[in-house]
Protein backbone atom coordinates (compact mmCIF):
# COMPACT_ATOMS: atom_id res chain seq x y z
CA UNK A 1 0.00 0.00 0.00
CA UNK A 2 1.20 3.42 -1.25
CA UNK A 3 1.95 6.46 1.60
CA UNK A 4 -0.74 8.28 -0.23
CA UNK A 5 -3.05 5.38 0.63
CA UNK A 6 -2.21 5.44 3.94
CA UNK A 7 -2.28 9.16 4.59
CA UNK A 8 -5.87 9.27 2.69
CA UNK A 9 -7.36 6.93 5.14
CA UNK A 10 -5.76 8.71 7.95
CA UNK A 11 -7.08 12.06 7.09
CA UNK A 12 -10.67 10.52 6.26
CA UNK A 13 -10.75 9.09 10.08
CA UNK A 14 -8.90 12.31 11.43
CA UNK A 15 -11.87 14.44 10.09
CA UNK A 16 -14.65 11.88 10.96
CA UNK A 17 -13.18 11.05 14.41
CA UNK A 18 -11.18 14.16 15.70
CA UNK A 19 -14.89 16.00 15.55
CA UNK A 20 -16.48 13.88 17.60
CA UNK A 21 -13.93 13.77 20.45
CA UNK A 22 -11.31 10.73 19.43
CA UNK A 23 -7.66 11.34 19.63
CA UNK A 24 -5.05 9.40 17.46
CA UNK A 25 -2.58 7.66 19.73
CA UNK A 26 -0.12 5.29 17.57
CA UNK A 27 -2.12 3.85 14.52
CA UNK A 28 -5.49 3.98 16.43
CA UNK A 29 -8.28 6.96 17.57
CA UNK A 30 -9.53 6.82 20.70
CA UNK A 31 -12.63 8.41 22.74
CA UNK A 32 -12.93 8.31 26.03
CA UNK A 33 -16.25 7.98 27.52
CA UNK A 34 -17.68 7.30 31.06
CA UNK A 35 -18.09 3.39 30.90
CA UNK A 36 -15.89 3.00 27.62
CA UNK A 37 -13.30 3.67 25.69
CA UNK A 38 -14.28 3.74 21.68
CA UNK A 39 -11.52 3.03 19.36
CA UNK A 40 -10.99 2.71 16.15
CA UNK A 41 -8.42 0.88 13.84
CA UNK A 42 -7.41 1.02 9.97
CA UNK A 43 -5.69 -2.63 9.31
CA UNK A 44 -3.76 -3.30 6.24
CA UNK A 45 -4.23 -6.85 4.74
CA UNK A 46 -1.56 -8.93 4.92
CA UNK A 47 -2.53 -10.45 1.11
CA UNK A 48 -2.82 -6.76 -0.83
CA UNK A 49 -3.86 -3.40 -0.81
CA UNK A 50 -6.86 -3.67 1.02
CA UNK A 51 -7.75 -2.28 4.68
CA UNK A 52 -10.18 -2.89 7.03
CA UNK A 53 -11.72 -0.35 9.81
CA UNK A 54 -11.52 -2.26 13.26
CA UNK A 55 -14.38 -0.98 15.64
CA UNK A 56 -13.66 -1.55 19.20
CA UNK A 57 -15.42 -1.18 22.57
CA UNK A 58 -12.86 -1.38 26.03
CA UNK A 59 -15.19 -1.46 29.24
CA UNK A 60 -13.27 0.29 31.91
CA UNK A 61 -15.06 -1.72 34.92
CA UNK A 62 -12.88 -4.58 32.79
CA UNK A 63 -9.81 -3.49 32.52
CA UNK A 64 -7.05 -0.32 33.15
CA UNK A 65 -5.90 -0.10 30.19
CA UNK A 66 -6.36 4.02 28.93
CA UNK A 67 -5.46 2.96 25.19
CA UNK A 68 -6.00 -0.43 24.21
CA UNK A 69 -5.65 -2.60 21.34
CA UNK A 70 -8.65 -2.78 19.27
CA UNK A 71 -7.65 -7.22 20.04
CA UNK A 72 -8.57 -6.28 23.55
CA UNK A 73 -11.52 -4.38 23.48
CA UNK A 74 -14.45 -6.24 25.03
CA UNK A 75 -16.90 -5.80 22.02
CA UNK A 76 -15.13 -5.51 18.39
CA UNK A 77 -15.92 -5.71 14.61
CA UNK A 78 -15.22 -4.57 11.89
CA UNK A 79 -17.42 -1.10 9.88
CA UNK A 80 -18.80 -2.81 7.31
CA UNK A 81 -20.56 -5.22 9.42
CA UNK A 82 -22.48 -2.33 10.75
CA UNK A 83 -23.17 -1.24 7.38
CA UNK A 84 -26.41 -1.89 4.95
CA UNK A 85 -25.56 -4.48 2.35
CA UNK A 86 -24.95 -2.10 -0.70
CA UNK A 87 -23.07 0.30 1.52
CA UNK A 88 -20.72 -2.36 2.95
CA UNK A 89 -19.97 -3.52 -0.72
CA UNK A 90 -18.88 0.57 -1.58
CA UNK A 91 -17.09 0.74 1.72
CA UNK A 92 -15.20 -2.08 1.07
CA UNK A 93 -14.35 -1.09 -2.50
CA UNK A 94 -13.04 1.92 -0.97
CA UNK A 95 -10.76 0.31 1.20
CA UNK A 96 -9.21 -2.16 -1.31
CA UNK A 97 -6.62 1.30 -3.15
CA UNK A 98 -5.29 -1.27 -5.69
CA UNK A 99 -9.00 -0.80 -7.30
CA UNK A 100 -7.97 2.43 -9.43
CA UNK A 101 -12.00 2.71 -10.92
CA UNK A 102 -12.52 4.81 -7.97
CA UNK A 103 -11.36 8.14 -7.70
CA UNK A 104 -9.85 9.88 -4.09
CA UNK A 105 -12.48 12.01 -3.98
CA UNK A 106 -15.20 9.01 -4.16
CA UNK A 107 -13.08 7.10 -2.15
CA UNK A 108 -12.93 9.73 0.81
CA UNK A 109 -17.01 10.66 0.29
CA UNK A 110 -17.42 6.24 1.13
CA UNK A 111 -15.31 6.26 3.82
CA UNK A 112 -16.44 9.65 5.82
CA UNK A 113 -20.00 8.96 5.33
CA UNK A 114 -19.66 5.40 6.84
CA UNK A 115 -17.46 6.60 10.03
CA UNK A 116 -19.36 9.86 10.59
CA UNK A 117 -22.74 8.37 9.65
CA UNK A 118 -22.53 4.63 10.91
CA UNK A 119 -19.63 4.01 13.32
CA UNK A 120 -19.65 6.45 15.19
CA UNK A 121 -22.81 7.28 16.07
CA UNK A 122 -23.25 3.44 16.71
CA UNK A 123 -20.04 3.48 18.90
CA UNK A 124 -21.27 6.50 21.00
CA UNK A 125 -24.80 4.67 21.59
CA UNK A 126 -22.65 1.67 22.91
CA UNK A 127 -20.66 3.57 25.51
CA UNK A 128 -22.90 2.96 28.13
CA UNK A 129 -24.50 -0.60 29.47
CA UNK A 130 -27.87 0.88 28.62
CA UNK A 131 -27.18 1.76 25.08
CA UNK A 132 -24.86 -1.45 24.43
CA UNK A 133 -28.14 -3.39 25.73
CA UNK A 134 -30.52 -1.67 23.31
CA UNK A 135 -28.10 -1.72 20.02
CA UNK A 136 -27.70 -5.17 20.44
CA UNK A 137 -31.68 -6.44 20.93
CA UNK A 138 -31.78 -4.14 17.60
CA UNK A 139 -29.02 -6.32 16.14
CA UNK A 140 -26.84 -3.40 15.05
CA UNK A 141 -23.80 -4.77 16.00
CA UNK A 142 -23.62 -6.88 12.92
CA UNK A 143 -21.25 -9.52 13.30
CA UNK A 144 -19.26 -8.00 16.39
CA UNK A 145 -17.87 -10.18 19.36
CA UNK A 146 -18.66 -9.49 22.50
CA UNK A 147 -16.31 -10.86 25.53
CA UNK A 148 -18.48 -12.90 27.92
CA UNK A 149 -17.56 -11.62 30.55
CA UNK A 150 -18.78 -8.14 29.41
CA UNK A 151 -22.08 -9.63 28.45
CA UNK A 152 -22.78 -11.33 32.04
CA UNK A 153 -21.61 -8.25 33.75
CA UNK A 154 -24.12 -5.82 32.09
CA UNK A 155 -26.93 -8.65 31.44
CA UNK A 156 -26.95 -8.74 27.48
Amino acid sequence: MTASAIKLLQEVISEAAVPAGFRKKGSSWYCEERDAILVINPQKSQYGSQCFLNLGIYWRTLGEKTAPKEEECHVRGRIASVLPADSSKQLDRSLDFEDSSIDDEARRAVLRDALSNHAIPLLKRCSTSEGLRAEHQKSSLGRFLIARRLAMTIDL
